[in-house]
Formats: C-alpha cells, sequence, structure tokens
C-alpha cells in the first residue's frame, strides 16, 4: 500500500497504560479475590448488576469547590478550532441525571489512615517500581476465545529504540504526550504511556517490502492531518520528524521541491 490512500479509513490502534498507586494489600499480578477485574466485571453481568449507572461521570466531578474552586474546567470548556463543542456552562451547572446526583464512587470514601501509616517507604517503592503491565499482557493472552476484546502483545520491558519504536517487532511506537491537566498528573500519582500502530501496510513500500521510512512517513501524516484546525479549509501547519516526501510524490511543505528531509506539513495528499 505505501503512502497510497492513506487517509482512506486509516484504521488506528491505540494502547494506553496507566499505573495507580496501591500495595499492601496484594502482591503486584495478583487476581485478587475476585479473580482479577475482567472476571468481576463479568460476573456482575452474569448476576444483572451494575454498580454504577453513571460510571462515565468521573470522582473528580464531584469535588466539593466551596465556591472557590474550579476543576471543572479541564472538561468542560468554549470550544477551540475545530472542536466546536461549547459546554462552559457546566462549569456553574450541576446537570447531572438523576443517578448521577448520587457519588457512587464510595471507595474513596474509606479511611485509610491506619492502612497509610503501616506501609514503610520500603514497601511503597517495591511496589511503584514492580512490574503490573507483563502479569495483565499474561493473564489477557491466557482469556478464552469467548473474549473478543483487546488483547495486549508489546513486551514492554524489551523497550523501544531511538525512533520510538517497539524492538519486539509489535508495530507500537511510542508518543509524546501532554498528561490531561488536573487529578491524572504524575504529582498526583498518576502515570501513563501512549503507543500507537498502524496497520501492516501502512510501513510497506510500493512493492510490499517493510519500510521504515514509509511508515515514518505515514506516521507524520496522521499526526498532521490530527492537527488540522479547520476541516472546511484543511488548514495545517505542522512540524513532524525528516521525512521523504518523494515517497508520496507530494510537496507536502510547499516549497516547490520533492526530497527528503522535510520537517514541516503545510499540505495533506489528496485521496
Amino acid at each position: 500500500m505505501g503512502v497510497r490512500g492513506w487517509h482512506e479509513r486509516l484504521l488506528l490502534a491505540l494502547f494506553v497504560t496507566g499505573s495507580g498507586l496501591g500495595c499492601g494489600e496484594r502482591e503486584p499480578g495478583e487476581a485478587g479475590e475476585h479473580g482479577g477485574p475482567m472476571a468481576y466485571a463479568a460476573a456482575a453481568q452474569i448476576a444483572g448488576v451494575v454498580g454504577n449507572r453513571e460510571a462515565a461521570v468521573p470522582p473528580m466531578c464531584y469535588t466539593a469547590t466551596g465556591g472557590e474552586s474550579n476543576p471543572c474546567w479541564t472538561c468542560h470548556t468554549r470550544g477551540v478550532g475545530r472542536t466546536q463543542l461549547d459546554d462552559a456552562d457546566l462549569q456553574e451547572t450541576y446537570a447531572f441525571s438523576e443517578a448521577a446526583l448520587e457519588n457512587h464512587w464510595t471507595n474513596l470514601f474509606a479511611d485509610r489512615r491506619a492502612f497509610i501509616a503501616g506501609v514503610s517507604d520500603h514497601e511503597i517503592l517495591r511496589w511503584v517500581k514492580g512490574d503490573n503491565y507483563a502479569p495483565l499482557r499474561a493473564a489477557m493472552q491466557a482469556m478464552p476465545p469467548a473474549y473478543q476484546g483487546f488483547r495486549p502483545d508489546l513486551e514492554l520491558a524489551r523497550g523501544f529504540d531511538a525512533e520510538g519504536f517497539a524492538v519486539d517487532g509489535s508495530g507500537w511506537r511510542a508518543v509524546r504526550f501532554h498528561p490531561f491537566p488536573g487529578a491524572f498528573w504524575p504529582s498526583n500519582g498518576s502515570t501513563s504511556d501512549v503507543f500507537v500502530r498502524l496497520p501492516d501496510s501502512f510501513g510497506r513500500a510500493a512493492d510490499g517490502t517493510p519500510s521504515r521510512e514509509v511508515l515514518r512517513l505515514n506516521f507524520a501524516l496522521l499526526e498532521a492531518a490530527i492537527a488540522v484546525e479547520d476541516y472546511g479549509t484543511k488548514r495545517v501547519d505542522r512540524e513532524v520528524e525528516p521525512v521523504d516526501e518523494r515517497l508520496v510524490a507530494f510537496d507536502l511543505d510547499g516549497d516547490g521541491e520533492l526530497r527528503a528531509g522535510t520537517t514541516q506539513i503545510r499540505r495533506l495528499p489528496p485521496r
């Protein structure tokens, strides 16, 4: 496929890993009394139990603002650029459904001061440095065929090369990103990684052979397409990693030449 038809239904897989904070109650990787979150969810589904019908409303939405704090702005704001949604009024209006008026995140109200006092610095450091991804990957790979969801296939421990590509050959690439404001910052104990990969055909030259240059070019085009502010004019001016625009036979930076080492995308190729 090469770079031809790069935006004709770009099948993009996005993989996010996160690390919360907890320790002492069980060793990293242990399933716990419910046999893991998937087994717990399956059992609840079979029993017809829905613990929180408004789980899409996160705990932060129940912050006691005291008339002074305003955490709502991080999600509810005016439209900017191509984002036309303007729901800034929700910063002042408690527009919840009847079910959401009650905070169902009751686990956050447990008094854990005694537990925290009993956790040593050594124990918490051991927990934080522990690997909770490999056990997850192994557990989900062992899921029965009836499970049709995503199964992590990245061997995270093998690392990434200088260009951010996973060395295990899985096709995943690490992505730099800004953490979401508020309670999701690393300073508050929340860390995460974002990896992205494209379909195999997006990393092959016109003759079908694997090509890192073609793959990097398609990643750059994807980045530029996401950065388009106005889909009406398709105006874009995005700095990207050096790519070879000769592979797509299109003047991406608009300088009148087709060359390698292009670092600016100001025009997107036609379909």
